[in-house]
């Protein structure tokens, strides 16, 4: 029951118990407020995820029980408190935390604080604070009082991974840390004494693709500052070493000045994008939000990774489950994960950093594997990183990949100049030689591949300076089987039909890469309003063995709900004549969960055969009606 009065709320005893008797609830007495009052809350090993649940909070992953046994004593003006509290069995993914527990007294505009962590019976931390603070349940000018602060904090081989469970951007934390540190002083003057030491520590950040370990290091702390005696750490087979201090203004604005040695560090692996290894020196000042990182690096291995040529494929923006990704893809624009895009990376700033390119730093795809030497210069502002500078390409293999065939392109020279954007991006300018012995024993043909565009939307053209007059088809042709595209029907029997569709299908492959740098341009360069575009470019006309070879679709799309998908399409036959609406379908696309979808299309029956009564763009009278019903998983 519930009884309130001008002056006091009063709640009888409320008692509540779970079905199995593991954990129970009770709360009486009156609550402080202008008259005194005296409340007891008790609870005794309550299930974690059902506080979290009640706060709204996630509890995925996470375990453990909770018991309190809290006094309220008092008026709202001067409370009086005094209880303990406990968390056992605690456990947040992997993580297995210790037995911790807190005693609270608070009175008079001082609170006392004991804080215990247990690990298999050991004691492997403990806090003590003595904090002069205003408590009061009613609102007042300022919280923190006159008084002196006193707060020891020791630690002996406790576990750096009880980290974890405080921070989203590390896994996997190993090692151990010990701590014999104070606060002294007053609010308005704090003062840090003690050391703070942490051994054979690893971390592992996703958002970087790395694992950093054997962290070994110790600080002193004295007045204001943080001094780093020594900090070393591993990344890959490489090192880095830190030094300097850190200034706390009222203890909680950091200030940096630190030196940074790296040797051969590895700074970065992610996948699709840069690996990184590194060495040199570098300067970390300035405010903890608004620092500012100088200095010269090289970068003695590592890889930049660029979009295939021939056989880059669109994301497929149709797919729902591509929804979630899209914000992710903005925020890429650094090519950085989110996960480590926080307020202190946000906000650091690169002040003109020199960037030598070693002699194992390549510019790579799965086509192609260019070295790279040179002299960069990396500047960043806000959230936007830029890179000036050339860099050079000495050597390095390309692969045309041609239908089935492929052939090696040996680079011969070129560069890659960084335009300085937000995105990153680099321009390329770069050749390679495949020479051809022709199966006609007549002199060889050197056809080289000029590699241009960008690493975000790279372009190829083929060209034979020896002979001018060939064309890309001819060499295309000499490449997939040493002759010309006149030849192949010269062979007779049935390899004549196989040959010539190989050559039509490697033919498509180099238009791909024309018809995607075209969706390129629609969406990003012109701002056509779509979600997705795709040309799917045919050959040189249909046949009987394949009435379709000629035919070019093209395919527009935009998304309507969150699960929902529209796309139009068309296809097209060069050697049939214009337009004509009969040609035109249509499909839309329900996610009905995340591993299944199910479509429905209306699409005219299309064919690029002469011989058959069709209009102008290979469409029949015929309509076919689908309705496709896809699960599909990743493991």
């Amino acid at each position: 029951a519930l009884d309130l009065t001008d002056s006091t709320v009063a709640i009888d005893s409320v008692h509540l118990l779970t079905d199995d008797g593991a954990s129970e609830l009770s709360v009486g007495g009156a609550v402080p407020g202008a008259a005194p009052g005296a409340l007891r809350f008790r609870a005794r090993d309550v299930d974690l995820r059902d506080i979290t649940g009640l706060l709204g909070a996630d509890s995925l992953g996470l375990t453990g029980r909770v018991s309190v046994d809290f006094g309220v004593s008092g008026t709202a003006a001067a409370p009086t408190v005094h209880g303990t509290a406990s968390l056992a069995d605690a456990a947040y993914g992997t993580f297995r935390g210790p037995y911790a527990r807190a005693i609270v007294d608070y009175a008079g505009k001082s609170l006392g604080l004991d804080v215990d962590l247990w690990r298999t019976g050991r004691r492997v931390m403990s806090v003590e604070a003595k904090l002069p603070i205003d408590l009061a349940f009613t609102a007042v000018s300022r919280r923190q009082v006159a008084g002196p602060l006193d707060v020891r904090v020791q630690a002996d081989s406790a576990d750096v991974e009880m980290l974890e469970a405080f921070t989203p951007n590390a896994r996997e934390l190993t090692g151990s840390f010990s701590a014999d540190a104070g606060i002294q002083g007053t609010w308005d003057d704090p003062r840090l004494t003690g050391t703070v030491g942490v051994r054979n520590a690893g971390v592992s950040l996703p958002a970087l693709g790395v694992r950093y370990d054997r962290i070994t290091g110790a600080a002193r702390l004295s007045g204001d500052s943080i001094t780093l005696d020594s900090l070393s750490l591993r990344g890959g087979e490489g090192s880095l070493a830190v030094r300097g201090g850190v200034r706390l203004e009222q203890l909680t604005r950091p200030v940096f000045d630190l030196d940074l040695r790296a040797q051969g560090f590895r700074a970065m692996d992610v996948r699709n994008y840069l690996t990184l290894e590194a060495s040199g020196q570098l300067r970390l000042t300035g405010p903890f939000f608004g620092a500012t990182l100088t200095g010269r690096v090289t970068a003695d291995q590592g890889v930049l990774y660029f979009a295939d040529l021939v056989t880059k494929q669109v994301v497929d923006l149709s797919d729902p489950a591509m929804a979630a990704l899209l914000d992710t893809a903005l925020a890429r624009d650094a090519r950085l994960e989110p996960s480590i895009e926080n307020r202190f990376l946000d906000s650091l700033g690169i002040d003109n950093l020199r960037l030598a390119v070693g002699d194992e730093f390549w510019l790579r795809s799965t086509e192609a594997n260019i070295r790279l030497t040179g002299d960069m210069t990396v500047s960043k502002a806000a959230r936007n990183y830029r890179l000036d500078g050339t860099l050079k390409a000495d050597r390095g293999n390309y692969a045309l990949k041609v239908g089935f065939i492929t052939r090696p392109f040996t680079v011969q020279s070129g560069t890659v100049r960084f335009l300085g954007t937000p995105d990153l991006n680099a321009e390329l300018d770069i050749q390679a030689v495949h020479t051809v012995r022709p199966a006609d024993a007549s002199p060889d043909i050197a056809v080289v591949a000029h590699i241009t565009g960008t690493t975000l939307a790279p372009k190829l053209a083929l060209s034979s300076p020896q002979n001018p007059t060939l064309s890309e088809t001819e060499l295309v042709s000499y490449l997939m089987f040493g002759r010309p595209s006149f030849a192949l029907d010269q062979t007779g029997g049935a390899a004549v039909g196989g040959e010539q569709a190989a050559l039509q299908t490697g033919i498509a492959y180099l238009s791909s890469a024309l018809s995607t740098e075209i969706e390129r341009a629609l969406v990003s360069d012109l701002g056509v309003p779509v979600d997705f575009v795709e040309i799917r470019p045919g050959g040189a006309g249909g046949s009987f063995v394949n009435p379709n070879a000629g035919l070019t679709t093209l395919s527009a799309g935009w998304r309507i709900g969150k699960r929902t998908f529209f796309t139009f399409n068309a296809g097209l036959c060069p050697n049939l004549g214009q337009l004509s609406y009969k040609s035109f379908g249509a499909s839309i696309e329900q996610r009905l969960d995340p591993w299944l979808r199910a479509q429905v299309s209306v699409e005219p029956v299309r064919t690029c055969q002469p011989n058959v009564a069709v209009d102008a763009l290979g469409a029949t009278n015929q309509y076919q009606l689908g309705l496709d019903l896809l699960w599909e998983r990743e493991y």
